[in-house]
């Protein structure tokens, strides 16, 4: 049976979705793709998946201020955790941030970027690394 999210935090709780965030994480982590993943902002709550994505990724930050990150978040009502109030999307920032921080290889400020803008900059980014890893 498919549950949303919201029900599986509901019904089972975090710590169960948090596993299979990170079995998930560890099997995307190990494979020999080149891939984009977007994560969401709980993911570095186990310390595990910050080794993962540390050691076989180049995780990026994209961040800003809340009006901005407010006005970006999309599918609020699919979001077991986020209200889509301003002062609960800055409490838990303020509780993950320094995880992000131990996280991310690359922090993007995007308050003045739209989404073309943001692409460019990652793609360019990611270029310049591949270029980079191939002749060391």
């Amino acid at each position: 049976m498919m549950m949303s999210l919201k029900q599986i935090f509901k019904e089972k709780g975090e710590d169960y979705f948090r596993d299979i965030e990170n079995r998930i994480l560890r099997d995307l982590m190990l494979n020999d793709y080149y891939q984009v993943i977007s994560v969401g902002g709980g993911v570095t709550k186990l310390s595990e998946n910050i080794k993962l994505l540390r050691k076989y990724s180049y995780p990026i930050w994209l961040f800003g201020p809340i009006s901005t990150l407010l006005g970006r978040v999309t599918n609020i009502k699919k979001r077991p955790l986020f209200t889509g109030n301003k002062v609960h999307l800055q409490t838990l920032l303020d509780k993950r941030i320094e995880s992000y921080l131990k996280t991310s290889s690359l922090f993007l400020n995007v308050e003045y970027l739209d989404k073309r803008e943001v692409l460019q900059i990652l793609l360019n980014e990611l270029v310049a690394i591949k270029f980079c890893s191939k002749n060391t």
